[in-house]
């Protein structure tokens, strides 16, 4: 669902901003500190209801100000106009919801009506850091695409918080083993869901990888998140001693992970950080066209400071790759990367000391 328009308010250093976005590819150029990334986080927060900055989201309202809002409109696939708003007051603990005056009660609802990607700098990290990021990315895409998982999902999650519980009380075996079958079903109901996903995502990384990289084939192996060659039960059975003494559940799907490889080297390991970097952009691209392939629902793809650590060639790919995309995207820069951005003839907007100006190209 494209988002037209996008009111904020009292948010960092942005004392007030009016936009209009272009349904395709929107370019934000500014020096730094000047607000790129305050306008990526206020519209990460008005898709998501969280920062990506901090956990403390009385920090994203103006130091002078008593509150601050992000209003955005809208377009579904009917043509009407939608509007959400979401609003933080320093005095209050929570922020309050709104879509078309209603207050949102479930953000996952509104979540699978207004899908955004978020691509930061620190995207090298899908890469090189925990299993953690690839395993939001692999969900992220899974939520969207399988309509069960998020039940799934729930209940695993519910039985594996049991389940610790037990084991911090330190039970006989016999009451923790009486709980490991709703468990196991729990846990290959989310691995089923993740595996059809990846079916359907290998594909699309691997067509996008080679129109990005050339012919270095990427690789992508799920890893369900216990040994294979034995299942969940005997796994859970083998290790309870081990589970009562550190009081985890060590394995599930819990600890899955996607292991990358491109060629034939693990891309955590042999990759430069530019490379990691641009891989990042790639598994996160796949995710938004597998979307639209599957749901026909249009993305919101944030990306903040997009040629960091990238080579002037690398940049050209991507920015090429995020221009084909169907989806609106909304990009921050510090340069506009010497003239990168010309041949896709972006919406531009220029921001300094949290003020934004409209123009119409570079």
């Amino acid at each position: 669902m494209p988002l037209e328009k996008a009111h904020i308010k009292n948010f960092r250093n942005i004392e007030e901003a009016l936009l209009t976005f272009d349904n395709g590819f929107n370019l934000i150029i500014g020096d730094n500190r000047s607000g790129k990334t305050s306008l990526i986080e206020a519209l990460h927060f008005l898709f998501s209801y969280r920062s990506f900055r901090t956990q403390n989201l009385q920090e994203t309202i103006s130091q002078h100000a008593s509150q601050n809002f992000v209003q955005g409109i809208f377009i579904n696939a009917a043509g009407k106009r939608i509007k959400a708003r979401v609003e933080r007051r320093r005095n209050n603990t929570s922020s309050v919801f709104t879509c078309d005056d209603s207050a949102i009660t479930k953000l996952s609802n509104w979540v699978k009506h207004a899908p955004a990607m978020l691509v930061n700098s620190d995207i090298h990290q899908l890469i090189s850091g925990s299993p953690q990021g690839r395993r939001k990315l692999l969900d992220w895409g899974v939520f969207h695409v399988e309509p069960l998982f998020e039940v799934s999902w729930k209940t695993f999650s519910r039985l594996l918080k049991q389940r610790n519980a037990l084991l911090k009380r330190s039970p006989e075996k016999e009451v923790v083993t009486t709980w490991d079958k709703l468990f196991v079903e729990a846990a290959e109901e989310v691995t089923r869901h993740r595996e059809m996903h990846i079916a359907k995502y290998t594909p699309v990384i691997c067509e996008l990888g080679k129109r990005v990289l050339g012919e270095e084939q990427i690789k992508l192996t799920y890893h369900r998140g216990w040994p294979e060659g034995v299942s969940l039960k005997e796994t859970l059975s083998l290790s309870l001693a081990r589970d009562t003494k550190i009081k985890n559940t060590e394995y599930g799907p819990h600890r899955a992970d996607i292991s990358v490889t491109i060629g034939k080297g693990s891309s955590r390991y042999f990759s430069s950080r530019g490379e990691q970097k641009l891989l990042g952009y790639i598994m996160s691209a796949a995710q938004t066209i597998l979307l639209n392939q599957e749901k026909d629902l249009q993305c919101i793809i944030l990306c903040d400071d997009l040629e960091s650590e990238l080579d002037e060639n690398s940049s050209r790919l991507l920015i090429e790759m995020l221009a084909t995309l169907p989806h609106q995207t909304i990009v921050t820069s510090i340069t506009g990367a010497g003239g990168l951005y010309k041949k896709i003839d972006p919406h531009v907007f220029h921001v300094k000391h949290g003020v934004f100006s409209q123009n119409p190209s570079l």
